[in-house]
């Protein structure tokens, strides 16, 4: 079994001074899960699909890897 790492990803977006304490709210951010070998293979990204309060999209890279949790390690493909 190998680990996975996680990268939390927050777009860069040019927004005035007087905007961006909003921006928190309306600016989405996007979790990417690597395999942890020498591949970084891309196994796993989350993030929403539109404003706040819109659904997370999944995508997966392996149907293996849908029943696990975040923490749990991510096996190897055979």
């Amino acid at each position: 079994d190998a680990r996975a790492i996680h990268a939390k990803l927050d777009p860069i977006i040019d927004i005035p001074l007087l905007l961006r304490p909003l921006a928190y709210f309306f600016v989405p951010s996007f979790d990417a899960y690597f395999d942890a070998d020498s591949s970084h293979r891309l196994l796993k990204f989350e993030g929403p699909l539109g404003p706040p309060g819109a659904p997370n999209a999944t995508m997966l890279a392996d149907e293996k890897l849908s029943g696990l949790a975040h923490s749990a390690p991510i096996p190897k493909n055979q």
